[in-house]
């Protein structure tokens, strides 16, 4: 993780946001640019209409996604979550394709070089690309029981919106008593979904429900966490109104929210979930459409093909494999891939015994990483990082490991789970 120059860091923004672009949201593009948009998002740009259009689109970005911009450190809309409705998503799919036209517009009518150049080719580009995926209809049926679920986000919030002043909890307090109306908006899309042919595939149905389960089973829920600190500095009765009001709005809206949430999902989408057969994307309506757009948005090679990805795919497999097996052959003995993954899966001797051993092996391993760093990188990160268990409601279905980044204009530190 390294400082970048401004213009370099914008160009990343840019395409963070991008890459949520087809999300729904409303178009909430603002005639005037608003008071608290980074000053940065034009950096390094000379074309005053390139400067225009980028300063518009991040506007609207952040305002149709006020979760991203809170993660990224722009604090003015920490109390709105956007909105997730199919109409929302109608909306943004017509605001990108304005924004796109706007830039072939520019791109037509003026010679660009350089840096303007480039970024509007790749701003008009990646917006058309994902807007071409839209075929997917990813918010119709989409379920993802790993990371990008509802649940997983708001859990999160509490991580990403730092409450320190009495505006920031009357911000986080706003922001919940709206989460009952993204869930209500989500099960809405997954009933069109459903009546149209669209559904998720059954084991990421039954993984999600069962999340949400061990998620309201815990004592204390991960939304609750800012209640905890004493905030000495607040007016008289101050903190004991947030904490009551947190948990007000936790117990009476948020929880039977998920409840409902969790019900729909068990009640009308599972009996209809594609089965192991049809689980892949090829399952759904326009499938094999879906996935070359897919193919198309996230290699933007234009002869990729799934046959030519997927022939790639296993050339990479057969080289690793040979290379795995020549080390295991001298550490462990094995000559066959088969076996070698049954001892690094079965093997106790090859694994921790307690998940307390893991997050001790990987503090130590970050401590040799950030020893090691100033002998190869000549510009140092700045913001730490910490090492967290995952929680345990989301550790049966979660990736091994997982990092999440902070915001440029934030002082929160990166966690590895």
């Amino acid at each position: 993780m390294t400082a970048r120059r401004p213009s370099e860091r914008s160009s990343l923004a840019l395409v963070a946001l991008l890459a949520l672009a087809c999300v729904g949201g409303p178009d909430t593009g603002p005639p005037q640019l608003p008071d608290w948009l980074p000053d940065d998002a034009h950096a390094g740009i000379e074309h005053p209409a390139l400067q225009r259009l980028l300063d518009e689109h991040w506007a609207w970005a952040l305002a149709t996604h006020p979760t991203f911009a809170t993660r990224i450190g722009v604090r003015a809309l920490d109390d709105r979550l956007g909105d997730a409705s199919h109409e929302g998503v109608l909306r943004a799919r017509e605001q990108l394709r304005r924004f796109a036209g706007r830039a072939r517009r520019i791109q037509h009518e003026n010679l660009l070089s350089g840096l303007d150049a480039s970024t509007i080719e790749i701003f008009a580009s990646r917006i058309e690309n994902d807007l071409a995926t839209s075929v997917c209809e990813f918010h119709t049926w989409s379920i993802d029981p790993h990371l990008g679920n509802p649940l997983n986000a708001f859990n999160a919030l509490p991580v990403i919106q730092t409450v320190v002043t009495e505006q920031d909890a009357a911000n986080l307090v706003a922001r919940y008593r709206q989460i009952p109306r993204v869930l209500a908006e989500r099960m809405e899309n997954l009933r069109r979904g459903r009546d149209a042919g669209y559904v998720a595939n059954a084991e990421a149905v039954r993984l999600m429900i069962d999340i949400i389960r061990r998620d309201l089973a815990e004592p204390g829920s991960p939304l609750l966490a800012p209640t905890e600190p004493e905030r000495p500095d607040w007016g008289a009765g101050m903190r004991d109104d947030f904490i009551a009001e947190l948990r007000e709005v936790v117990e009476t809206a948020v929880e039977p929210a998920f409840e409902a949430y969790a019900g729909f999902l068990r009640e009308e989408i599972l009996p209809n979930a594609r089965g192991p057969a049809t689980e892949g994307v090829s399952g759904i309506p326009n499938g094999e459409h879906c996935y070359a757009a897919l193919v198309r948005a996230r290699t933007t090679l234009p002869g990729a093909t799934a046959d030519s990805l997927h022939k790639a795919g296993l050339n990479e497999i057969s080289w690793i494999n040979a290379e795995m097996t020549a080390i295991a052959q001298d550490e462990l003995g094995e000559t066959e891939t088969a076996a070698l993954m049954w001892r690094l899966r079965m093997d106790p001797h090859l694994q921790f015994e307690t998940g307390e051993e893991i997050v001790d092996s990987s503090r130590a391993a970050l401590e040799r990483a950030l020893a090691a760093i100033p002998e190869s990188f000549g510009t140092l990160p700045q913001t730490s990082c910490e090492v967290v268990p995952v929680p345990a409601y989301r550790a049966p279905s979660t990736p091994a490991g997982y990092y999440t980044l902070t915001g440029p204009r934030d002082d929160r530190v990166g966690r590895f789970y």
